[in-house]
């Protein structure tokens, strides 16, 4: 199945996009839970305006994930304000998306997902945890926004060197009023038999306090996650 599966891959770098799907079409008979393949096709299915089968390939996906019930047009999400217990930030979410927050000495956690988990310690495939942080010069010895957001990107990679597969996508600079630092995208494995997640990591500083978000969604899933996240991202404030 991975030779049509490649080749239609080739065809869709080609923008051959209908040979693209037929070939897909072939690798899926022979393996029908080539969640790749299925991704691949809703994907080029959209690339020739054929909305309603890329739908129907997501839905068939999402069911891969156990997530079909929240896999609906983007334009049908309702999006309300969730503001933090410490009033330190906001941002829009989906409004049926379960919050579990975390309030420490010197930090506050969020998290924020689609799915039925009892507790923040749970394993979820959907979600974004998202962190304020403070008195980082007294904790960690990182003061200036530059220190702050080196501190933090070395703690993500040293947590990196216990899972089975992480690398880089890309990475773009990001300001946010007072705060500014980078977001980077990622894609992560945990442990070999875990399916490969993609993630934004959005880390801002500035001096003595670091926010940071993870977003991560199964990576044959992120193009629809990516304008839930996208549209989460756009609407953060950050008050402190």
């Amino acid at each position: 199945s991975k030779v049509y599966y490649n080749r239609g891959n080739a065809y869709f770098k080609l923008e051959q996009y209908q040979k693209a799907i037929e070939d897909y079409t072939k690798c899926l008979a022979l393996d029908s839970t080539d969640t790749e393949a299925l991704n691949n096709r809703a994907v080029a299915y959209d690339k020739i305006g054929k909305k309603e089968l890329a739908n129907q390939d997501r839905k068939r996906l999402a069911k891969f994930f156990g997530n079909q019930s929240i896999i609906i047009p983007i334009e049908e999400i309702n999006f309300i304000k969730f503001t933090d217990s410490l009033n330190y930030f906001s941002v829009n979410i989906p409004s049926n998306w379960k919050i579990f927050q975390k309030i420490g000495t010197d930090f506050e956690e969020v998290l924020i997902t689609p799915e039925n988990i009892k507790s923040d310690t749970d394993f979820y495939y959907v979600g974004i945890r998202l962190s304020f942080n403070w008195n980082m010069s007294k904790n960690y010895n990182a003061k200036t926004s530059g220190e702050i957001i080196e501190f933090w990107r070395g703690s993500v990679e040293k947590n990196a060197n216990n899972y089975y597969n992480y690398r880089y996508l890309q990475q773009k600079l990001f300001n946010r009023g007072e705060y500014s630092g980078n977001m980077f995208e990622t894609l992560v494995q945990y442990w070999q038999n875990s399916p490969l997640l993609q993630c934004y990591e959005l880390a801002l500083a500035k001096e003595d306090i670091l926010f940071f978000g993870f977003f991560q969604a199964p990576s044959v899933q992120f193009n629809y996650f990516r304008q839930v996240f996208d549209k989460i991202i756009e609407s953060l404030v950050l008050f402190k």
